[in-house]
Protein backbone atom coordinates (compact mmCIF):
# COMPACT_ATOMS: atom_id res chain seq x y z
CA UNK A 1 0.00 0.00 0.00
CA UNK A 2 0.87 3.35 -0.70
CA UNK A 3 2.80 5.50 2.09
CA UNK A 4 0.58 8.02 3.28
CA UNK A 5 2.60 11.01 4.74
CA UNK A 6 2.38 14.27 3.90
CA UNK A 7 3.13 14.88 0.56
CA UNK A 8 3.39 18.25 -0.32
CA UNK A 9 -0.10 19.96 -1.45
CA UNK A 10 -1.68 16.70 -2.48
CA UNK A 11 -1.68 15.13 0.90
CA UNK A 12 -4.00 15.89 3.71
CA UNK A 13 -4.16 15.03 7.28
CA UNK A 14 -5.41 17.01 10.82
CA UNK A 15 -3.24 19.82 10.67
CA UNK A 16 -1.61 19.54 6.74
CA UNK A 17 -2.32 22.56 4.71
CA UNK A 18 -3.62 22.61 1.25
CA UNK A 19 -6.12 20.76 -0.55
CA UNK A 20 -7.03 19.27 -4.24
CA UNK A 21 -10.14 18.45 -5.55
CA UNK A 22 -9.16 14.76 -6.70
CA UNK A 23 -11.83 15.90 -10.31
CA UNK A 24 -9.66 19.17 -11.07
CA UNK A 25 -6.36 17.67 -10.90
CA UNK A 26 -5.88 16.56 -14.88
CA UNK A 27 -8.02 19.57 -16.26
CA UNK A 28 -5.15 21.72 -14.43
CA UNK A 29 -2.99 19.34 -15.58
CA UNK A 30 -4.19 19.53 -19.51
CA UNK A 31 -4.39 23.11 -19.67
CA UNK A 32 -0.70 23.99 -17.68
CA UNK A 33 0.87 21.20 -20.53
CA UNK A 34 -1.35 22.47 -23.77
CA UNK A 35 -0.38 23.93 -27.17
CA UNK A 36 0.38 27.54 -26.97
CA UNK A 37 0.57 28.52 -23.45
CA UNK A 38 3.58 30.81 -22.76
CA UNK A 39 4.50 31.20 -26.98
CA UNK A 40 4.81 34.07 -28.64
CA UNK A 41 1.72 36.11 -29.03
CA UNK A 42 0.47 35.93 -32.42
CA UNK A 43 1.20 31.59 -32.37
CA UNK A 44 -2.14 31.36 -30.11
CA UNK A 45 -5.22 32.03 -31.99
CA UNK A 46 -8.84 33.25 -31.05
CA UNK A 47 -10.35 29.78 -31.35
CA UNK A 48 -6.97 27.76 -29.19
CA UNK A 49 -7.49 30.49 -26.41
CA UNK A 50 -11.51 30.17 -26.64
CA UNK A 51 -11.02 26.21 -26.15
CA UNK A 52 -8.18 27.11 -23.37
CA UNK A 53 -10.53 28.51 -21.09
CA UNK A 54 -13.76 26.36 -21.96
CA UNK A 55 -10.94 23.70 -20.58
CA UNK A 56 -10.50 25.61 -17.67
CA UNK A 57 -14.11 26.55 -16.25
CA UNK A 58 -15.33 23.59 -17.37
CA UNK A 59 -16.84 21.64 -14.28
CA UNK A 60 -16.12 17.90 -12.83
CA UNK A 61 -19.13 16.97 -13.54
CA UNK A 62 -19.32 17.46 -17.40
CA UNK A 63 -15.60 15.87 -17.55
CA UNK A 64 -17.08 12.47 -15.48
CA UNK A 65 -20.18 12.90 -17.64
CA UNK A 66 -18.65 12.11 -21.13
CA UNK A 67 -16.09 9.63 -19.28
CA UNK A 68 -19.37 7.58 -18.48
CA UNK A 69 -19.85 6.81 -22.03
CA UNK A 70 -16.27 5.16 -22.68
CA UNK A 71 -15.59 1.84 -21.50
CA UNK A 72 -12.11 0.08 -19.80
CA UNK A 73 -11.25 -3.69 -19.39
CA UNK A 74 -9.46 -4.50 -16.52
CA UNK A 75 -7.99 -8.46 -16.38
CA UNK A 76 -6.91 -9.61 -13.29
CA UNK A 77 -3.67 -11.80 -14.59
CA UNK A 78 -6.34 -13.71 -17.37
CA UNK A 79 -8.49 -15.11 -14.78
CA UNK A 80 -10.79 -12.98 -14.39
CA UNK A 81 -11.66 -9.06 -16.08
CA UNK A 82 -14.21 -6.58 -15.56
CA UNK A 83 -15.36 -3.42 -17.88
CA UNK A 84 -15.96 -0.04 -16.30
CA UNK A 85 -16.86 3.38 -17.28
CA UNK A 86 -13.49 4.98 -18.57
CA UNK A 87 -13.22 7.28 -15.29
CA UNK A 88 -11.63 4.13 -13.72
CA UNK A 89 -7.70 3.73 -13.57
CA UNK A 90 -5.61 0.88 -12.41
CA UNK A 91 -3.29 1.62 -9.32
CA UNK A 92 0.28 -0.82 -9.89
CA UNK A 93 1.70 -0.25 -6.50
CA UNK A 94 -0.95 -2.60 -4.62
CA UNK A 95 0.21 -6.11 -3.67
CA UNK A 96 -1.93 -8.70 -2.68
CA UNK A 97 -3.09 -8.81 0.31
CA UNK A 98 -2.11 -8.79 3.39
CA UNK A 99 0.87 -6.35 3.36
CA UNK A 100 3.43 -7.74 5.03
CA UNK A 101 2.99 -5.78 8.94
CA UNK A 102 -0.51 -7.59 9.17
CA UNK A 103 0.56 -10.74 7.81
CA UNK A 104 0.49 -12.16 11.27
CA UNK A 105 -3.06 -10.74 12.12
CA UNK A 106 -4.71 -11.41 8.87
CA UNK A 107 -6.84 -14.02 8.09
CA UNK A 108 -5.07 -15.76 5.16
CA UNK A 109 -7.08 -16.58 2.09
CA UNK A 110 -3.98 -16.73 -0.35
CA UNK A 111 -4.65 -14.46 -2.96
CA UNK A 112 -2.83 -15.41 -5.88
CA UNK A 113 -3.73 -12.29 -8.27
CA UNK A 114 -4.74 -9.03 -7.12
CA UNK A 115 -6.00 -6.10 -8.95
CA UNK A 116 -7.15 -1.96 -7.27
CA UNK A 117 -9.04 0.00 -9.01
CA UNK A 118 -10.19 3.70 -8.32
CA UNK A 119 -12.27 6.23 -8.94
CA UNK A 120 -11.12 9.59 -8.06
CA UNK A 121 -14.18 11.72 -9.53
CA UNK A 122 -16.50 9.59 -6.76
CA UNK A 123 -14.32 8.90 -5.04
CA UNK A 124 -14.92 4.81 -5.14
CA UNK A 125 -12.91 1.71 -4.93
CA UNK A 126 -12.86 -1.62 -6.72
CA UNK A 127 -10.52 -4.92 -5.77
CA UNK A 128 -10.53 -8.02 -7.41
CA UNK A 129 -8.95 -10.94 -6.63
CA UNK A 130 -8.57 -14.56 -7.26
CA UNK A 131 -7.48 -17.12 -4.32
CA UNK A 132 -7.74 -20.66 -3.38
CA UNK A 133 -10.79 -22.26 -1.72
CA UNK A 134 -10.89 -22.01 1.68
CA UNK A 135 -14.76 -22.78 2.22
CA UNK A 136 -14.76 -26.31 0.50
CA UNK A 137 -16.25 -28.99 2.60
CA UNK A 138 -18.17 -25.83 4.08
CA UNK A 139 -21.79 -24.49 3.04
CA UNK A 140 -23.51 -21.58 2.64
CA UNK A 141 -24.94 -20.86 6.22
CA UNK A 142 -21.31 -21.78 7.39
CA UNK A 143 -19.57 -19.53 5.10
CA UNK A 144 -22.48 -16.33 5.72
CA UNK A 145 -21.20 -17.13 9.74
CA UNK A 146 -17.77 -17.40 9.42
CA UNK A 147 -17.26 -13.59 6.84
CA UNK A 148 -19.85 -11.77 8.87
CA UNK A 149 -18.22 -12.51 12.11
CA UNK A 150 -15.06 -11.15 11.10
CA UNK A 151 -16.39 -8.88 8.14
CA UNK A 152 -14.37 -4.94 9.23
CA UNK A 153 -11.59 -6.68 10.33
CA UNK A 154 -11.08 -8.19 7.02
CA UNK A 155 -12.11 -5.49 5.17
CA UNK A 156 -9.22 -3.63 7.29
CA UNK A 157 -6.57 -6.30 7.22
CA UNK A 158 -7.47 -7.37 3.27
CA UNK A 159 -8.08 -4.33 1.34
CA UNK A 160 -8.44 -1.31 3.18
CA UNK A 161 -5.20 -1.52 5.81
CA UNK A 162 -3.87 2.01 7.47
CA UNK A 163 -1.35 3.53 5.41
CA UNK A 164 2.33 1.96 5.50
CA UNK A 165 3.42 5.25 7.38
CA UNK A 166 1.20 5.22 10.28
CA UNK A 167 2.44 1.19 10.25
CA UNK A 168 6.15 2.23 10.44
CA UNK A 169 5.45 4.73 13.20
CA UNK A 170 3.73 2.60 15.09
CA UNK A 171 6.57 -0.23 14.74
CA UNK A 172 9.29 2.37 15.70
CA UNK A 173 7.54 2.87 18.76
CA UNK A 174 6.96 -0.49 19.91
CA UNK A 175 10.65 -1.60 19.02
CA UNK A 176 11.39 1.68 21.54
CA UNK A 177 9.41 0.43 24.63
CA UNK A 178 11.29 -2.75 23.74
CA UNK A 179 14.80 -1.09 24.57
CA UNK A 180 13.16 0.85 27.29
CA UNK A 181 12.23 -2.96 28.63
CA UNK A 182 16.04 -3.71 27.78
CA UNK A 183 17.21 -0.81 30.01
CA UNK A 184 15.16 -1.31 33.13
CA UNK A 185 16.76 -5.04 33.17
CA UNK A 186 19.46 -5.46 35.98
CA UNK A 187 22.84 -5.92 34.33
CA UNK A 188 23.20 -9.17 36.91
CA UNK A 189 21.34 -11.27 34.84
CA UNK A 190 22.50 -13.20 31.19
CA UNK A 191 21.32 -12.81 28.03
CA UNK A 192 19.09 -15.39 28.19
CA UNK A 193 17.12 -14.71 30.93
CA UNK A 194 17.05 -11.01 30.31
CA UNK A 195 15.07 -11.79 27.21
CA UNK A 196 12.96 -13.88 28.85
CA UNK A 197 11.99 -11.50 31.24
CA UNK A 198 11.35 -8.97 28.39
CA UNK A 199 9.08 -11.01 26.75
CA UNK A 200 7.04 -11.47 29.46
CA UNK A 201 5.92 -7.71 29.78
CA UNK A 202 3.47 -7.30 27.34
CA UNK A 203 3.37 -3.55 25.46
CA UNK A 204 0.11 -1.65 24.30
CA UNK A 205 0.46 1.00 21.73
CA UNK A 206 -2.17 3.24 20.11
CA UNK A 207 -1.34 4.97 17.23
CA UNK A 208 -3.73 7.57 15.26
CA UNK A 209 -2.93 7.04 11.66
CA UNK A 210 -2.37 10.43 9.11
CA UNK A 211 -4.02 9.81 5.63
CA UNK A 212 -3.77 10.72 1.94
CA UNK A 213 -6.26 12.30 0.06
CA UNK A 214 -6.18 9.56 -2.30
CA UNK A 215 -9.81 7.03 -2.40
CA UNK A 216 -7.82 4.07 -0.38
CA UNK A 217 -6.79 5.96 2.35
CA UNK A 218 -9.96 8.09 2.60
CA UNK A 219 -12.11 4.40 2.96
CA UNK A 220 -9.04 3.26 4.88
CA UNK A 221 -9.68 5.73 7.47
CA UNK A 222 -13.85 5.16 7.43
CA UNK A 223 -13.21 1.92 8.64
CA UNK A 224 -10.10 2.59 11.20
CA UNK A 225 -8.54 5.97 12.27
CA UNK A 226 -6.31 4.51 14.81
CA UNK A 227 -4.34 1.26 15.39
CA UNK A 228 -3.74 -0.63 18.36
CA UNK A 229 0.00 -2.36 18.43
CA UNK A 230 0.34 -5.22 21.18
CA UNK A 231 2.47 -7.73 21.97
CA UNK A 232 6.21 -8.81 23.30
CA UNK A 233 9.40 -9.58 21.95
CA UNK A 234 8.74 -12.53 20.77
CA UNK A 235 5.70 -12.00 19.29
CA UNK A 236 3.14 -8.85 18.13
CA UNK A 237 -0.56 -8.10 16.47
CA UNK A 238 -2.01 -5.09 14.90
CA UNK A 239 -5.65 -4.37 15.69
CA UNK A 240 -8.15 -1.74 14.24
CA UNK A 241 -10.43 0.18 16.07
CA UNK A 242 -13.46 0.13 14.12
CA UNK A 243 -16.25 2.65 13.79
CA UNK A 244 -20.17 1.53 14.34
CA UNK A 245 -21.27 -0.03 11.22
CA UNK A 246 -24.59 -1.79 9.71
CA UNK A 247 -24.43 -5.03 8.33
CA UNK A 248 -26.96 -6.36 6.29
CA UNK A 249 -28.01 -9.95 6.07
CA UNK A 250 -25.71 -11.38 3.12
CA UNK A 251 -27.47 -12.00 -0.19
CA UNK A 252 -26.65 -14.52 -2.44
CA UNK A 253 -26.57 -13.96 -6.50
CA UNK A 254 -26.55 -15.91 -9.24
CA UNK A 255 -25.34 -13.83 -12.60
CA UNK A 256 -24.69 -15.69 -16.35
CA UNK A 257 -23.54 -18.75 -14.61
CA UNK A 258 -21.49 -17.14 -11.49
CA UNK A 259 -22.71 -17.54 -7.97
CA UNK A 260 -21.41 -14.38 -6.05
CA UNK A 261 -22.45 -14.35 -2.11
CA UNK A 262 -22.58 -10.53 -1.53
CA UNK A 263 -21.58 -8.73 2.04
CA UNK A 264 -22.25 -5.14 2.91
CA UNK A 265 -21.46 -2.81 5.51
CA UNK A 266 -22.48 0.68 5.62
CA UNK A 267 -21.20 3.44 8.03
CA UNK A 268 -23.60 5.04 10.61
CA UNK A 269 -21.13 7.72 10.70
CA UNK A 270 -22.16 10.53 8.07
CA UNK A 271 -20.03 12.50 6.62
CA UNK A 272 -19.07 15.85 8.54
CA UNK A 273 -18.10 19.05 6.64
CA UNK A 274 -14.51 18.70 8.35
CA UNK A 275 -13.90 14.99 6.34
CA UNK A 276 -15.07 16.86 3.29
CA UNK A 277 -12.54 19.71 2.74
CA UNK A 278 -9.28 17.06 4.48
CA UNK A 279 -10.00 14.93 2.10
CA UNK A 280 -11.10 17.47 -0.82
CA UNK A 281 -14.26 16.15 -1.44
CA UNK A 282 -17.41 17.92 -3.45
CA UNK A 283 -19.38 19.69 -1.33
CA UNK A 284 -22.76 17.71 -2.10
CA UNK A 285 -21.01 14.61 -0.34
CA UNK A 286 -21.57 16.18 3.08
CA UNK A 287 -23.60 13.76 5.14
CA UNK A 288 -23.01 10.57 2.80
CA UNK A 289 -22.12 7.67 4.49
CA UNK A 290 -19.12 4.98 3.91
CA UNK A 291 -20.31 1.58 2.26
CA UNK A 292 -18.34 -1.42 1.61
CA UNK A 293 -19.25 -4.24 -0.57
CA UNK A 294 -17.68 -7.71 0.06
CA UNK A 295 -18.65 -10.52 -3.39
CA UNK A 296 -17.15 -13.90 -2.76
CA UNK A 297 -17.75 -15.65 -6.52
CA UNK A 298 -17.17 -18.90 -8.21
CA UNK A 299 -18.24 -20.59 -11.47
CA UNK A 300 -21.72 -22.01 -10.44
CA UNK A 301 -22.15 -24.41 -8.64
CA UNK A 302 -19.79 -22.49 -5.82
CA UNK A 303 -17.61 -25.37 -5.04
CA UNK A 304 -18.58 -25.97 -0.98
CA UNK A 305 -17.58 -29.76 -2.21
CA UNK A 306 -14.59 -31.10 -3.57
CA UNK A 307 -15.03 -31.95 -7.13
CA UNK A 308 -12.18 -33.95 -9.08
CA UNK A 309 -13.54 -32.42 -12.57
CA UNK A 310 -12.72 -28.28 -10.86
CA UNK A 311 -10.42 -29.35 -8.68
CA UNK A 312 -8.09 -25.93 -9.65
CA UNK A 313 -11.37 -23.84 -9.58
CA UNK A 314 -10.45 -20.61 -7.58
CA UNK A 315 -12.70 -18.03 -5.70
CA UNK A 316 -12.82 -14.59 -6.81
CA UNK A 317 -13.18 -11.73 -4.39
CA UNK A 318 -14.97 -8.46 -5.93
CA UNK A 319 -14.86 -5.51 -2.81
CA UNK A 320 -16.42 -2.02 -3.76
CA UNK A 321 -16.30 0.80 -1.17
CA UNK A 322 -18.48 4.26 -2.76
CA UNK A 323 -20.48 7.10 -0.98
CA UNK A 324 -24.05 7.41 -1.07
CA UNK A 325 -26.45 9.33 0.23
CA UNK A 326 -29.50 6.80 -0.12
CA UNK A 327 -29.69 2.98 -0.22
CA UNK A 328 -28.78 2.68 -3.92
CA UNK A 329 -25.62 1.58 -3.76
CA UNK A 330 -26.05 -2.24 -3.39
CA UNK A 331 -27.96 -1.95 -6.82
CA UNK A 332 -24.67 0.06 -8.27
CA UNK A 333 -22.70 -2.83 -7.24
CA UNK A 334 -24.74 -5.44 -8.58
CA UNK A 335 -24.59 -3.85 -11.52
CA UNK A 336 -21.00 -4.31 -11.34
CA UNK A 337 -21.01 -7.63 -10.87
CA UNK A 338 -22.71 -8.19 -14.21
CA UNK A 339 -19.28 -6.98 -15.72
CA UNK A 340 -17.38 -9.67 -13.92
CA UNK A 341 -16.25 -12.40 -16.27
CA UNK A 342 -14.14 -15.58 -15.07
CA UNK A 343 -11.33 -17.01 -17.14
CA UNK A 344 -12.04 -19.90 -15.88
Amino acid sequence: MPDSGCYGHLLSKRGCAGKVDWRQQNVYSRIASGPGIGCEKHSVTRPMMALAVLALFSTPKATNARQEGAKRTFSVAGRAQITLTANWSQRFDVDPPPVSPLLSSSPQFGFTDFVTLENRGRPAILEIGASGNPFNGKNSVQLDTLIHESLLSSLFYLFFPPPRGCLSIAGSAFDEELRKQDDEETGNEDKSNKESRASSQPIHLSQECSFSVTPLDFYASQLSPTIILRGTRSQRHIDPTLQAFYLPPMERVEIAGKTFFIFEARADHALQLREIQDFGLADDQQGARAHFFWAIGATSPFPFLRDAQRKDLQIFHVVYATLALDGGAREEFRSILTTVQFGQ
